[in-house]
């Protein structure tokens, strides 16, 4: 596809998957001009059992990019390297690090299990930008704690919407239907 997100979603599907029949696809997209398609490519070919490409991802954590920047450390999370947790502590502090690096990596840190992130999450739930609630709402699911759980019950009562219909989506991956009240009320209105 000559959309690069398109090719980037393509790698990281094959990674989800662990779609082996896929490796010889994802090894063309290292010749890539888009550095997030090769990061992406990265990222399937650890899905697939190469792990020699987590090192590539975590060089990349330092990028000036901040969409690379962003992207690397999404990816890290997904892959549960646990050994990243370091640099996505660093990327989340880097005084250089734009909001979407900080707020991906903090959702990373929640997504390999690190509650010692749980007061950062806390504070992206109390965001004045609703955006910025919806992903400290899908790190509090990430994270899975008895806490976080409690946090996300605490923003059924948000004002907006997509932040209350992303709060009952999360509290869902705890098995608790409190908010299917809130989901049932958009296909009856």
């Amino acid at each position: 596809d000559e959309f690069a997100p398109v090719r980037f979603a393509a790698a990281l599907a094959i990674g989800d998957l662990e779609y082996s029949f896929g490796a010889g696809t994802v090894k063309e997209l290292f010749k890539d001009e888009d550095s997030n398609v090769k990061l992406a490519a990265c990222y399937a070919m650890v899905k697939l059992g190469s792990a020699k490409y987590l090192e590539v991802l975590r060089r990349a954590i330092g990028s000036s990019d901040q969409t690379v920047r962003a992207n690397v450390a999404f990816l890290l999370g997904k892959c549960g390297d646990k050994e990243a947790l370091k640099l996505l502590y660093w990327a989340m502090q880097d005084k250089d690090s734009a909001d979407r690096v900080i707020y991906q990596a903090a959702e990373s840190i929640a997504m390999l299990g690190d509650d010692r992130i749980y007061p950062k999450l806390w504070t992206m739930l109390l965001s004045v930008y609703a955006d910025v609630r919806v992903c400290g709402i899908r790190s509090m699911g990430a994270l899975g704690t008895r806490e976080a759980r409690n946090a996300l019950l605490s923003m059924l009562d948000d004002k907006v919407l997509e932040v209350r219909l992303a709060a009952a989506e999360q509290l869902g991956r705890f098995r608790d239907t409190t908010g299917e009240p809130e989901v049932l009320d958009v296909f009856t209105s």
